[in-house]
């Protein structure tokens, strides 16, 4: 009878061992099949790396205005694998007490479990950090349209359009500052808002000093202005495409992280 309880108590672990691994690499599958599209979604934010300042601010723009949404499809398709991966590795670990013949298979499919869920992480943190630094980017591209805005203005001599693109580029400059604190983000963007934003009060102050006729404050205005454009120019931006590529590139860790993801 011991001897037929052990062999019942074997079968019994291997056959629901197998299941169970055998939903563990469904699993695990179901991440692999979604390998090319998340692929395809990190290539299109490789962009950021390269020179924005080679484009317009609207061109810019644009493409950063697609940077959330498509981080959100990304979040969304890899939801549901990282709930799946969770729930087969906790099944499995729940097995390691019946199926002592099978616990050697049971820790690699483990162990490629947890391959497969650190790959799905890379892509959750990618796609959180991808959404935050869309919203910015767009809001930050949006401060040069206004610039662009209110160089045309002044050109055709639009009293009415700079006073309402001025209005625009204040308000747009303090929305751009508060998404900025983007994990990762280098300075230089910050720090350049800061200074247009300080040039912006300083031209609300030149064109005040000189409706009350006012020279003098428009001359200290003038020469604030100046030197707020000297510090915004002076912002070193070398890096910046660098440190983006380094932060926001998980696509490597991801792929790695599948690739040790065998079973």
């Amino acid at each position: 009878m011991l001897v037929l309880g052990a062999v019942g108590y074997a079968a019994a672990g291997y056959l629901v061992a197998q299941y169970e691994i055998s939903n563990a690499r469904s699993a695990v599958n179901a991440v692999r099949l979604e390998r090319t599209s998340i692929n395809s979604a990190f290539d299109a934010f490789a962009w950021l790396s390269t020179d924005t300042a080679l484009v317009s601010p609207s061109e810019a723009k644009a493409k950063a205005a697609v940077i959330s949404p498509d981080s959100q499809i990304l979040a969304d398709t890899i939801a549901g694998n990282a709930q799946t991966l969770r729930s087969a590795q906790l099944k499995l670990n729940d097995l390691s007490w019946l199926t002592a013949f099978s616990r050697g298979s049971l820790q690699g499919e483990f162990t490629c479990l947890d391959h497969a869920r650190h790959a799905v992480d890379e892509v959750k943190t990618a796609a959180a950090n991808y959404m935050l630094l869309g919203n910015f980017m767009e809001s930050y591209f949006q401060v040069f349209i206004d610039l662009d805005n209110l160089a045309t203005a002044a050109q055709n001599n639009d009293a009415a359009g700079y006073a309402n693109t001025f209005r625009l580029f204040r308000s747009d400059i303090a929305i751009s500052l508060q998404l900025s604190n983007v994990p990762g983000l280098p300075s230089a963007h910050h720090d350049q808002l800061i200074a247009l934003q300080a040039e912006a009060s300083d031209i609300e102050t030149r064109d005040l000093a000189s409706a009350r006729g006012d020279q003098a404050e428009v001359a200290a205005a003038t020469k604030a202005i100046d030197a707020d454009n000297q510090k915004a120019n002076a912002i070193d931006f070398s890096g910046v495409q660098a440190a983006f590529l380094s932060y926001y590139e998980h696509k490597n860790a991801f792929n790695s992280e599948l690739d040790l993801a065998t079973c």
